[in-house]
């Protein structure tokens, strides 16, 4: 069994979140540690290469390592010209 680690980053900006985002994305990342690979790569953009899941708005981004997963940044998932 791997690890869950967070950045600093997405720990600041899941602070942010209203409860029942936090609740939703904890629940949604709880089983990275053990299935990393449950979530679809991102194909191009900015996070190109990184794995993604969404809750409500935002979107969860984060790498699998050798040492397990990492999220990486949480983003607000409105489109361009939405």
């Amino acid at each position: 069994m791997s690890r869950l680690v967070w950045s600093l980053e997405a720990v600041r900006i899941l602070a942010t979140l209203p409860l029942p985002v936090r609740n939703d994305i904890v629940s949604k990342t709880r089983l990275l540690a053990d299935f990393p690979e449950m979530y679809p790569v991102r194909r191009r953009g900015r996070f190109r290469g990184q794995r993604f899941c969404a809750s409500f708005d935002w979107i969860v981004y984060y790498v699998v390592r050798r040492d397990g997963p990492a999220i990486t940044t949480i983003g607000h998932g409105q489109r361009k010209g939405a």
